[in-house]
């Protein structure tokens, strides 16, 4: 760089220019060249092949779910007009039970046998919707309640291990005595064999409230517990009403359109089951005192591979 007057000039480095003059002046037209212009890569032309194959892909599920919602309805219609056809219920509504009159329901018995301070807890309460009765609890001081709770819990305890049932007979016979007029009903409801527990079908399945079927079960684990206590005394004739008792509760439950009735009345079968396989193998038939009469053996034998409740539960 040198300074002429006013003037900055710039010369080139002495290298550049002792090259150029080595080179010619072709070198300096060869600097003075605009560089090449590279040519863009063609990712573009990838790009739109993936575009294409998202929206085909995309274009394929909406035809394959349209396509599949047709056929799945045409499919759910053809069931439909088999289940109208056969005259079986669809609706929920039409899941109800037949009117059956306040003398002839015994699930009514069933509730009222239940629902007493042994075998419920505080606050249990029902409405029968179909004939407007209301079943409560009745209340019981603190005391009363804490002894009748550790009653109520030991039932499972003594029904399966007869030790623990030998070990506590003060209490078995308390059991009993404060189940005495429960026993009676749930005798007098066995022959009535018409359920309506006054379950509410106006409004949606989910939101249906059930009974609370708890003290019914535990009635069932009394009628099993006096079932044992008579064949311990020699009484099977006795044993095997109550056994019948309990398995006519669980039959009662089933009539109920419900998964969770279902599990209760199952669950409350076991129990009779269990009861049945403890006083089988002793089991005295015929005519003599305390002896099962063969008929009576008989018609429990049909009730047990009797499946019409769960089935009229169910459809």
């Amino acid at each position: 760089m040198y300074r002429r007057g006013e003037q900055v000039c710039f010369s080139p480095s002495s290298s550049r220019l002792g090259l150029a003059r080595s080179q010619g002046a072709g070198y300096l037209e060869s600097m003075m060249e605009a560089p090449p212009v590279r040519k863009p890569k063609r990712r573009w032309v990838w790009t739109k092949i993936l575009y294409g194959l998202v929206g085909l892909f995309l274009v394929a599920t909406v035809i394959g779910r349209l396509w599949w919602g047709s056929y799945a309805d045409s499919q759910l219609r053809e069931v439909v007009e088999g289940i109208r056809a056969r005259g079986e219920p669809l609706e929920w509504a039409e899941f109800a039970p037949e009117p059956v009159p306040d003398d002839q329901n015994e699930a009514l018995l069933y509730l009222e046998a239940s629902y007493t301070p042994f075998l419920s807890r505080e606050g249990v309460r029902w409405y029968c919707a179909s004939s407007g009765a209301r079943f409560v609890r009745p209340p019981v001081s603190q005391e009363e309640e804490k002894r009748l709770e550790r009653l109520r819990d030991m039932l499972p305890y003594l029904l399966g291990y007869p030790d623990f049932r030998g070990k506590r007979r003060e209490d078995v016979i308390e059991i009993l005595k404060l189940s005495q007029e429960s026993l009676a009903l749930c005798r007098q409801a066995r022959g009535l064999e018409r359920s309506d527990w006054g379950m509410d079908f106006s409004g949606d399945a989910l939101g249906t409230e059930y009974p609370p079927l708890m003290p019914a079960r535990n009635l069932a684990r009394v009628l099993c517990l006096a079932a044992l206590e008579a064949h311990d005394a020699g009484d099977d004739a006795r044993a095997v009403e109550h056994i019948r008792d309990a398995l006519a509760i669980a039959r009662s439950m089933r009539t109920m359109p419900s998964v969770v009735c279902q599990a209760v009345g199952q669950a409350t079968e076991s129990t009779a089951y269990a009861a049945i396989e403890a006083i089988a193998p002793k089991l005295t038939v015929g005519d003599s005192p305390g002896a099962v009469p063969r008929e009576v053996l008989q018609d429990l034998i049909t009730k047990l591979v009797d499946n019409r409740a769960m089935e009229e539960g169910m459809v």
